[in-house]
């Protein structure tokens, strides 16, 4: 598992740009089709831009589908930003206060660069010329979007797991692999899946396992809807026979129109975080902070998941 971390986490571990994302899919669509899961493109435009997911297996002949976002996030303005994985209304609050805390940094820079040239040039033309030029520059420079350079939880963490899955069930076709873009940034890339899942999916039921943010956390959870109890109870009895601590989470079909799973018919969704004040929350995303892993357990998920 840690070379499969250095490799997610550590050579490819920025997957923002179009670049970067090209690298990482280069490598998915080589990589598995070696495993014995071919591996093709599933792009569209959107409103965010291009979508490419990368689907590895077949989806027809599948009956689980373990997914994961493989695009990272932009860095964080806002210290200690939380991300909620089941609750897309607290993450939207968040996002608005990392928004708003990007402002003030780009108010402050400008204000900084004005006084700093009306202190030289005073009145003159030339000076108020460059301030203007030094105001916006200021303001553009302190504003602008970093992608996060460190991203072992989220999603990197995930994609090594994959990787030891599909290297311990070479050819397996009941199984398959789906990388999804734009699953950090929007749910564009769920979306597009869903539908391909939609049409898989009407003469076989999916069980499809969704990984994020598994690299480290005090609490891992397997969420699910009530029509997926069995199967999550049946991942979290593997789970304890490989020595992994799973805690069940029930959602009902109301209650799951507020998350992501309701992008996911059949859906198990495990990460990993801590519980406060009765909020399933996880830290460090997008900063230089999200270094830590649990190999020892990211080892036991892959086992489990294989063995389910």
């Amino acid at each position: 598992m840690r070379d499969k971390m250095m490799l997610y986490g550590v050579t490819l571990a920025k997957r923002y740009t179009k670049r970067q994302k090209a690298y990482f899919l280069a490598h998915i669509l080589e990589s598995y089709s070696a495993y014995g899961f071919p591996a093709k493109l599933q792009s569209r435009k959107s409103w965010t831009g291009n979508i490419n997911n990368v689907i590895a297996g077949s989806l027809e002949t599948a009956g689980t589908i373990v997914a994961a976002a493989y695009d990272t996030p932009a860095r964080a303005f806002l210290p200690g930003y939380r991300y909620y994985p089941f609750h897309t209304e607290k993450n939207k609050k968040e996002e608005r206060k990392n928004i708003l805390v990007q402002i003030l940094i780009a108010a402050i820079f400008s204000i900084t660069a004005c006084a700093g040239t009306m202190r030289f040039f005073k009145t003159h033309a030339i000076g108020m010329l460059l301030l203007v030029f030094l105001s916006i520059g200021a303001a553009v420079w302190s504003s602008r979007v970093k992608k996060n350079p460190v991203n072992f939880n989220r999603n990197s963490a995930s994609l090594a797991v994959m990787d030891k899955v599909a290297e311990n069930l070479q050819g397996n076709e009941n199984v398959a692999f789906v990388f999804l873009d734009q699953g950090v940034s929007s749910f564009e890339g769920f979306k597009l899946f869903r539908e391909s899942l939609e049409d898989a999916a009407k003469d076989r039921k999916k069980r499809v396992i969704l990984l994020d943010c598994i690299a480290y956390g005090d609490t891992l959870v397997a969420a699910h809807g009530q029509g997926d109890a069995e199967s999550a109870r049946k991942l979290i009895e593997i789970g304890e026979n490989h020595e992994l601590a799973i805690r069940d989470k029930v959602y009902t079909e109301e209650k799951i129109e507020g998350n992501i799973l309701s992008f996911l018919p059949g859906g198990i969704y495990l990460a990993s975080g801590s519980i406060e004040n009765g909020e399933f929350v996880v830290k460090d995303t997008r900063s230089p902070k999200d270094t830590k892993v649990d190999m020892e357990r990211l080892e036991k998920i892959a086992a489990s998941i294989a063995a389910f």
